[in-house]
């Protein structure tokens, strides 16, 4: 789940958002611990401004929660980071 405009924000999903963040955080380090070769691509936290919400300027329009052009920008440097992180073949 990625994160709501403020508008759109509640605790509650604020709470929900970093548990289930939590919990694949504990996943891959058991499965690192265990020998696999794990990545975690967190669109969440490069979206997300510190109260939880989405950060200004990655919202399509005032109000609206789907993603800009900013915003996929944004998650384009994640994955490229993750990528480049990874053993070359």
């Amino acid at each position: 789940a990625l994160p709501k405009v403020p508008g759109e924000t509640t605790p509650q999903l604020v709470a929900e958002h970093r548990e289930f963040g939590e919990r694949v955080s504990t996943l891959a380090e058991q499965r690192t611990i265990a020998g696999q070769d794990v990545r975690v691509l967190d669109l969440n936290g490069a979206l997300t401004a510190p109260d939880g919400s989405l950060r200004s300027g990655y919202e399509a329009a005032p109000g609206d929660s789907h993603l800009s052009e900013a915003a996929y920008d944004a998650l384009d440097g994640v994955l490229i980071t993750v990528l480049a992180e990874m053993p070359q073949p």
